[in-house]
């Protein structure tokens, strides 16, 4: 359904009519307890719309309008800020096996080998120094060599009796 363009603005004006006469009409059943309903003299209805009394001469609140109830309980607010953070519960009470010490990095480079019949002789290097190491012996009195093999070398750090492996060779 179309409308020709002054149509459509008749139409419009109407519509606006009908809602300002619609919003300022009063409403019969909105009016305080004192008003009466009956013929008021015109000047009497003027001051009346202007929210006069005439006998206190104190502003009213005109008749029409809708009232909200006044409630006593407060109202939130509604723009407070609000902390989503919830603490951690505390763990649960468990006994804890104690954590077992860790032997420090291995501070020796591997240079090469010697081989002398069944006695093999290695070479290691800790920063200046240059250890030779043959099975059984003890570097620095902290560590002990248990093993020279073509791959590896088997060394035990005594303070924590733990073993460590210093790889030598390439592994197939």
């Amino acid at each position: 359904m179309s409308f020709s363009p002054r149509k459509r603005r008749w139409l419009l004006a109407g519509a606006l009519i009908l809602t300002l006469a619609l919003a300022i009409w009063p409403d019969v059943d909105n009016h305080d307890a004192g008003s009466r309903v009956g013929v008021r003299h015109p000047s009497a209805e003027v001051s009346h719309a202007m929210g006069r009394d005439d006998k206190k001469n104190k502003v009213t609140v005109a008749h029409g309008w809708p009232r909200r109830p006044r409630t006593q309980e407060k109202i939130p607010a509604l723009f407070n800020r609000h902390s989503w953070y919830v603490p951690p519960s505390p763990p649960p009470f468990r006994v804890v096996a104690p954590v077992r010490p860790l032997a420090p990095r291995l501070p020796f480079t591997y240079i090469g080998r010697l081989i002398e019949g069944e006695k093999t002789i290695a070479f290691l290097s800790k920063q200046d120094r240059i250890y030779l190491a043959t099975r059984g012996e003890t570097i620095d009195g902290v560590y002990r060599v248990d093993e020279i093999n073509t791959r590896i070398i088997k060394l035990t750090y005594l303070p924590l009796n733990i073993q460590q492996t210093l790889l030598i060779g390439l592994v197939h």
